[in-house]
């Protein structure tokens, strides 16, 4: 080995290590992880936290809205019951989410928006 070989290797082993590369640091904060092929995983933040929260909530809220017609046939004959009378059953079951937002909607102009957020 030649004297430029072993300075382009110390040289390439001194870049490596300011420079590692991007599969072994953890998403950008230069810290190397623990398994070399997985950047290193950290908690979210309370807003990452939240937002997972409420896109959690949005996902079950449009769920159990459409499971009901999916259903339509099992619960008609599980209970005994007719189309209509199943419809019925179905428009008692939305009626709050008619009524909710009216009676929202005025508590808002009352009370004002903040004070109406802060109790739901």
């Amino acid at each position: 080995m030649t004297a430029a070989d072993g300075a382009a290797k110390a040289s390439s082993a001194a870049w490596e290590e300011q420079n590692p590369p991007a599969a072994e640091t953890s998403l950008g904060t230069g810290k190397r992880s623990s398994i070399w092929w997985a950047p290193a995983l950290r908690m979210p933040s309370w807003r990452a936290s939240l937002a997972i929260l409420v896109c959690w909530c949005c996902f079950v809220n449009h769920y159990t809205r459409d499971v009901m017609g999916a259903l339509e046939l099992e619960i008609e004959e599980d209970i005994d019951i007719s189309a209509t009378q199943y419809q019925a059953l179905n428009s008692v079951y939305f009626l709050p989410n008619v009524l909710g937002p009216l009676a929202a909607g005025a508590l808002a102009e009352r009370l004002g928006a903040v004070r109406v957020l802060a109790l739901s």
